[in-house]
């Protein structure tokens, strides 16, 4: 279904924590060359929004096109790009008072340091910047390490200098408590890969010291997130890792080797590649019990290729079905439901499928559908792929029908429409006008925003 923007559609405004200067500067430095200048611009408008206005203050679509000089059009492909990368998510619900209703939550951006550490948000900025540029901005937040051998540490402790007034602190212990609830900032729930992975890591530390290579404790998560992701097994995932050494390396690089996973993924060189441990029905046997089951032999065909491949293998599968080729946006996302969803594998490829081959939507992104379906299909607690395919087809159906209802209700009353809210025309078609005309309008959200740039 086509996304409307209805003009008179209601958004609430919140933020999930407070923004650091750190992150501002991350924003702006390391965010803004991959989502562009505009759409960090809409991210600083909607937080100045949030920040100065009262909270019954509520925002209309036409108000926030009027605020942010944003058309209809480049209002959603930048709130997409929000969402995709992390710095947003939205909420929507049906009011009979007030019809559509948003939440947004702005997210603050990572700073630095954590930036840097997030593999994907590097692989991004690479390719929006180059290898030259990045190393600049690497060199710009390493920090320096002082060298204190000569040096004797005299730092007062605190005991030293406020344990004389632990007592009144204490006393006070039940209002601390209270504060802490109302100002603490909840981590993200997060999927444990390593729980649902067959992956055995003994065996790959152990392929690994065969190469004088050693893998980092915080690498762990990576490597199980690599397997789930592009289905390599132990001794795959230690040949791409020699690929990925230079003699005298002491640890294992994690940015080349996923560049080396991605390259050989993209050439077809990685298929269906499992571990040692993970023991699959044969193709034969699984069909017949799929038949048995009820469903076609097309349900069969993509309920098999679903159970025996990793996700980013099934994406190309299925983008080779279309005849389309991938996107490194699709590639992020699948990357961060795997990472992030509490989907098994087999239910991820299952979305991958209805969104591209059922819903024939044009990419993942579109509609924020994929997104949608994460979060749909975690709270039905859909499981497997058998699952997956009676879910989508009972959805399916649930579609068909809507349409027929529709038609008849059209063709009962004579196919008069009813009444459709217009888009105003200066939203649709908003007016270019000189610099010096529209600068009495606008120089109070300007004043605002380069007030909160200079906080910097």
């Amino acid at each position: 279904m086509e996304q409307v923007f209805g003009a008179g559609e209601i958004i609430i405004l919140y933020k999930s924590a407070n923004i650091s200067d750190l992150e501002k500067d991350a924003l702006l430095n390391l965010y803004q060359p991959i989502i562009s200048g505009d759409v960090v611009s809409l991210y600083l408008s909607l937080l100045l929004w949030q920040e100065t206005a009262r909270k019954d203050d509520n925002l209309l679509n036409a108000d926030l096109l009027k605020f942010t000089n944003h058309t209809p059009t480049s209002f959603i492909e930048a709130r997409r790009k929000l969402e995709g990368i992390g710095l947003m998510d939205v909420y929507e619900k049906y009011s009979a008072t007030f019809g559509k209703v948003f939440t947004y939550v702005l997210h603050p951006p990572k700073k630095a340091s954590l930036f840097f550490q997030d593999l994907m948000l590097m692989e991004l900025l690479l390719g929006a910047i180059g290898q030259n540029r990045l190393d600049r901005l690497v060199e710009k937040y390493s920090l320096q390490t002082p060298d204190l051998s000569e040096f004797q540490k005299v730092t007062k402790s605190y005991q030293e200098v406020f344990g004389h007034k632990t007592a009144n602190v204490l006393s006070q212990t039940e209002k601390i408590y209270e504060i802490q609830g109302k100002t603490a900032e909840k981590e993200p729930e997060k999927l444990d890969v390593s729980a649902q992975s067959q992956f055995d890591l003994l065996y790959f530390r152990h392929l690994l010291s065969t190469l004088n290579i050693t893998l980092r404790e915080e690498d762990v998560e990576n490597i199980f997130l690599y397997h789930n992701l592009f289905g390599i097994n132990e001794l795959e995932m230690s040949d791409f890792a020699r690929q990925a050494s230079s003699i005298g390396d002491e640890f294992l690089d994690m940015f080349k080797l996923k560049q080396r996973i991605k390259s050989a993924v993209d050439s077809g060189q990685v298929k269906k590649i499992i571990s040692h441990k993970t023991q699959i029905l044969p193709a034969d046997i699984r069909r017949a019990q799929l038949l048995k089951s009820g469903f076609s032999e097309q349900d069969c065909d993509f309920i098999i290729e679903s159970e025996q491949r990793s996700p980013m293998d099934f994406l190309r599968f299925i983008q080779e079905k279309r005849g389309t080729s991938s996107t490194p946006l699709e590639d992020s996302i699948v990357e961060k439901a795997v990472a992030n969803s509490k989907l098994s594998n087999q239910a991820i490829n299952m979305l991958i499928y209805y969104i591209l081959i059922a819903k024939n939507y044009s990419d993942l992104s579109l509609y924020n559908g994929f997104n949608r379906g994460i979060n749909r299909w975690e709270l039905e607690k859909i499981a497997t792929s058998e699952q997956a395919m009676l879910w989508i087809e009972k959805d399916l159906a649930a579609a068909e029908q809507k349409a027929k209802t529709n038609q008849g209700n059209k063709n009962f009353y004579g196919g008069k429409k009813g009444k459709v809210e217009e888009i105003p025309d200066y939203i649709k078609n908003p007016k270019v006008t000189p610099q010096e005309d529209n600068k009495g309008q606008s120089s109070s959200f300007q004043d605002m925003l380069k007030a909160f740039e200079n906080d910097q």
